[in-house]
């Protein structure tokens, strides 16, 4: 039993928006603090080489588990998003 989902690259998640356990070494700014309570659908793109902080724009490369996803009503923006935040969408069909 795998009890880290399968993240498939392309496809659209749902992103449920909460703090990181993590704080950024440039300027002490803790990751997802201004996204709590927040959701939206994304799509997956890549796995990233590194995320930038949102406040200082610092790099990270301490990433494992991190995927690029473009939120479904951005002009393209990408976001680091962790797969502990990530919901598979269950695809309705008609009947």
């Amino acid at each position: 039993m795998n009890l880290i989902p399968e993240i498939v690259i392309g496809k659209k998640y749902l992103w449920r928006g909460a703090v990181q356990e993590r704080v950024c070494p440039g300027c002490g700014y803790i990751p997802g603090s201004n996204s709590v309570g927040q959701q939206m659908v994304v799509t997956v793109v890549s796995v990233p080489a590194y995320i930038r902080c949102f406040k200082c724009g610092a790099r990270r490369y301490d990433i494992e588990g991190y995927y690029s996803c473009i939120p479904q009503n951005s002009r393209g923006q990408y976001q680091g998003i962790p797969y502990t935040q990530l919901e598979e969408i269950e695809e309705v069909t008609n009947a």
